[in-house]
């Protein structure tokens, strides 16, 4: 984030008037400025580096590199870039792709959610604030995967229900509140289940609340074969 508190974005969108449109939108917000909309992958990947942006929206389906691709190789530039990837498909792979290596300001979102185009607004703000969101249809995708995880049925319901909520990027006085639990449990709950689940390799930089974010949706969407491989 700028010093002078300035959220810089970078959008980037195979369809000018989709660009053009969120541009309107988002600039009606004090705070934030567009600094550049790119129309394929690799233009995302150089204006990344050439304008310096705190946010890359952007579409998964773009010209000459997807937009996972794409932002992958901006973050490899400047990995404290947050992205929000938008997406017609609610393709697990492409989220774990994105997230893989660290959750932390990310999204994932469906166009089928963006009818309201606040939820747009809102997740720009929340990888900002250094969060993950990820679209609550993704989260019952990962969920139904979840269900059919024997390595997973290591948690308690209530354990499920706060991994769930995490993985939405919920704050933890709105998951308190949401499951009549106090504030101060909800980590308390995150680090149970960081303990719980068989850690990733090359993820103890992250808090155990991301941790355990990580393995819920590695673990949901691996293959069973995978899992025995792991377990």
């Amino acid at each position: 984030m700028n010093e002078d508190s300035t959220t810089r974005i970078l959008i980037a969108d195979s369809h000018p008037f989709v660009g053009i449109y969120y541009k309107r939108v988002l600039e009606t917000q004090a705070g934030f400025v567009v600094v550049g909309v790119a129309e394929d992958g690799l233009g995302a990947v150089k204006k990344a580096s050439e304008l310096a942006p705190d946010v890359v929206i952007s579409d998964v389906l773009l010209p000459n590199l997807d937009g996972v691709g794409a932002a992958l190789q901006i973050l490899e530039q400047r990995p404290e870039t947050a992205i929000v990837m938008i997406s017609s498909y609610d393709d697990l792979k492409l989220v774990k792709d994105l997230i893989q290596r660290e959750p932390r300001r990310k999204a994932f979102l469906l166009k089928d959610s963006l009818a309201d185009i606040g939820d747009l607004i809102r997740a720009v703000a929340a990888v900002t604030n250094g969060q993950m969101v990820l679209d609550p249809n993704i989260v019952q995708k990962l969920t139904r995967h979840y269900v059919n995880r024997s390595l997973l049925d290591r948690l308690t319901t209530m354990e499920r229900q706060v991994v769930v909520q995490l993985t939405a990027g919920a704050e933890d006085w709105a998951i308190a509140e949401s499951l009549d639990i106090d504030p101060s449990e909800v980590a308390g709950f995150a680090n149970s289940i960081y303990a719980k689940l068989p850690k990733l390799s090359d993820r103890s930089h992250l808090s155990p609340r991301d941790q355990a974010v990580l393995a819920f949706v590695h673990y949901s969407t691996s293959t069973p074969y995978e899992l025995a491989d792991e377990a």
